[in-house]
């Protein structure tokens, strides 16, 4: 019987050894997985951060154009005011000649 026993434990043994072996490979491929996973979403926040930079560069040069037209429009608009009023004194002047 004792040896009988001493197999049987023996078996137990070797069947915990590889229970365990099992369970530590299990573990290592979540371990992996999730580095993985984390590994991933760091690339694809960095991603997302040059693509709002690359935007916010180009909403910044769009915003620059849309300026220079508003002050070169500005600038027309005054120009045109400033005709307007000359074309009134102008006549002005040559209705108080008449």
């Amino acid at each position: 019987m004792t040896k009988i026993e001493s197999v049987q434990l023996s078996l137990q043994k070797e069947t915990l050894r590889v229970e365990k072996a099992y369970l530590d490979k299990i573990e290592w491929y979540k371990t992996n997985e999730k580095a993985v996973r984390e590994e991933e979403k760091i690339k694809a926040d960095h991603r997302v951060e040059e693509a709002l930079q690359v935007k916010q560069v180009e909403i910044d040069r769009l915003i620059m154009t849309i300026n220079l037209y508003k002050e070169k429009l500005t600038r027309r608009e005054s120009e045109n005011r400033n005709i307007l009023v000359e074309l009134k004194i102008y006549k002005d002047k040559v209705e108080t000649i008449r």
